[in-house]
């Protein structure tokens, strides 16, 4: 797939983006990447596919949240002791696979994350 330098920056920041958003809050993780996506969805496929691929990995991480502290709260606050380390890794898998999409995604590859439930297709 030919992409321009201008494609290539662009999906970079998409994979990027939900570092910068979680700065923010914890929301702005999602909401930044689908916003990037969304307005620059139609000008390449490289973009569409780099964008389905983060947001389906936020959505990913969300029910991953979701599930945990639901498991917490049936266990009574005993499957915090589980949980909370499970968040922890969670939040490394995120930086570490960000970074590896944004090098990727620099060189002109589709970077495909592990864990992914991909909903959006």
């Amino acid at each position: 797939m030919q992409t321009t330098s201008d494609i290539r920056t662009y999906a970079v920041f998409i994979h990027l983006s939900p570092i910068i958003g979680g700065l923010f809050g914890g929301y702005l993780n999602f909401l930044f990447p689908l916003i990037m996506w969304l307005i620059r969805r139609n000008d390449h496929v490289f973009i569409d596919e780099t964008g389905k691929e983060v947001v389906n990995f936020q959505i990913s991480l969300l029910i991953y949240y979701l599930i945990g502290m639901a498991f917490a709260f049936l266990t009574f606050g005993l499957g915090a002791l589980l949980v909370v380390p499970l968040f922890a890794v969670l939040m490394i898998l995120t930086l570490i696979f960000a970074i590896i999409g944004a090098v990727k995604a620099g060189e002109g590859q589709i970077c495909r994350y592990p864990l992914n439930l991909r909903l959006i297709k």
